[in-house]
């Protein structure tokens, strides 16, 4: 399937997004990375469960919906990905759950989202964006590097292995 970015639209969270960000972030990294499900997925839940609460977040949704070329005038939106921001001060906001669908890569939409949060962040007037990642996202790593993220911390463990690293990766607006 050849996916245009054209295709793919993005718009707030809606409260039915939740669970199916929680569901995508579960099913990709256990595919990808094999991380536990039920361990990530409690992680990703707690930290939307915060951004859900916090004045001045936003979460944006990528929908794809593919070329009519059936003449069924039944929507067939796909989940095609999500970003985040969550205000940390008033300087300095994270970005969290970066994700696409791994059939939507390739066609720019990880760059596509991150412009997004960051052109929302400067809007909102912060000086500093940072973002917490695991050593194995290496995809995701060139993308921070290409946009101006350096990684400033590296630590052992997650709560979901001891073998897997924490990154902390923060970039100047």
């Amino acid at each position: 399937m050849t996916i245009n970015l054209e295709d793919i639209t993005l718009r707030p969270h809606t409260s039915a997004d939740i669970p199916v960000v929680i569901e995508r972030h579960e099913v990709l990294n256990w595919e990808e990375f094999k991380y536990p499900p039920d361990e990530f997925g409690k992680v990703v839940s707690d930290g939307l469960n915060q951004l859900v609460q916090i004045d001045g977040s936003q979460l944006w949704i990528a929908e794809y919906e593919p070329p009519n070329t059936d003449g069924n005038e039944v929507s067939s939106k796909l989940w095609a990905g999500s970003i985040g921001v969550v205000p940390m001060g008033e300087k300095t906001c994270q970005i969290r759950f970066l994700l696409v669908g791994s059939e939507f890569r390739s066609c720019g939409q990880g760059q596509r989202l991150l412009d997004t949060a960051l052109d929302y962040c400067r809007a909102e007037g912060y000086k500093v964006a940072a973002l917490g990642t695991t050593g194995d996202c290496v995809a995701a790593h060139k993308l921070y590097a290409r946009n101006g993220f350096e990684r400033l911390k590296v630590t052992q463990g997650t709560p979901w292995s001891k073998e897997s690293t924490l990154e902390w990766w923060e970039k100047k607006l």
